[in-house]
């Protein structure tokens, strides 16, 4: 960002964060999505990856946990600030993080272990369902165009706390610099326009920070920019079994026409694995999509 007549940039970025080393990170060589079969057959078949509007994300409180820790921390730092406007600034950016439901800012979740009873009960249909193995590679390229980041989730209060205190100090620092460099009779809409771009740079941070019971889970999540409501990507489900608004993201074939952003899946504990299996790899096959590796789930299953 910069202000209006002068090339002064407003470090209000994801890398201007200090802290962000502690969810910017290099994935491993695969990161699981576990789905139902339909997801499962739905991915390979479109060669495509749906990344779900914040708003409607299966359990909601994982946004509004991120919002109610940085209204915390916001109200005992601007105890002590001094000067008004600055302590105005920070209670109207913390109150106004409400209106994320607004902001068509997508998610995908991938999980580092691919057998996890916890993620099979929640998305693989108690079971019948597949970790498909997402390649660690492909999926930093993506994080790479910046319309979308790859970040690895916080669970660590210690550590969340600090990335909001760090997100409050680049919001004041951010404001001081361009109240230095602002005519006043433009400050008002330069302050509108610092909450502006602070509200998205918080809200791809806010899907990463998550609450330390769902540890075991080690998430990853593509995280997007705003998406508008006239990309033809940006689409919605509407059906009696679920409603939802997503982005669609279709992964592209290498030079042979082959399409290599899935390493490898899991076939969850079930009656009938090794059929399931069997389905996936012919389907795979069929649609040009590469698995270096099938494997099966060492849960026992219980019918």
């Amino acid at each position: 960002m910069e202000t209006s007549g002068e090339n002064v940039r407003i470090p209000l970025g994801l890398t201007d964060i200090r802290s962000h080393s502690l969810f910017v990170l290099s994935p491993p060589e695969q990161l699981f999505h576990y789905t139902s079969l339909d997801g499962a057959r739905g991915i390979i078949t479109s060669k495509s990856l749906h990344l779900t509007k914040a708003g409607y994300l299966n359990d909601r409180s994982e946004l509004t946990f991120a919002i109610r820790l940085f209204r915390g921390v916001a109200e005992q730092v601007k105890n002590g600030l001094t000067g008004s406007e600055r302590k105005n600034l920070l209670a109207e950016t913390a109150h106004q993080l409400g209106s994320f439901e607004s902001t068509n800012i997508c998610v995908a979740s991938f999980c580092e272990d691919g057998d996890l009873l916890s993620q099979w009960r929640s998305y693989g249909r108690s079971g019948r369902g597949v970790a498909l193995g997402f390649s660690g590679s492909v999926l930093t390229k993506i994080s790479n165009t910046g319309w979308a980041h790859l970040f690895k989730c916080v669970y660590d209060l210690h550590a969340q706390r600090t990335i909001i205190e760090n997100l409050i100090e680049m919001l004041l620092h951010s404001y001081d610099i361009a109240v230095a460099n602002t005519p006043s009779q433009s400050r008002e809409r330069m302050r509108k326009d610092i909450m502006a771009w602070f509200n998205t740079t918080f809200l791809q941070v806010a899907p990463v920070l998550k609450d330390k019971h769902f540890s075991e889970e080690r998430e990853w999540r593509i995280v997007t920019m705003s998406r508008k409501t006239t990309d033809p990507k940006f689409q919605a489900t509407v059906s009696s079994s679920r409603v939802s608004q997503y982005y669609s993201y279709e992964f592209q074939p290498n030079r042979a026409g082959e399409y290599d952003f899935l390493h490898s899946f899991t076939v969850g504990p079930t009656s009938d694995p090794e059929l399931i299996g069997g389905a996936i790899q012919l389907l795979g096959m069929r649609e040009n999509v590469l698995f270096k590796g099938t494997h099966y789930s060492q849960i026992p299953y219980r019918g």
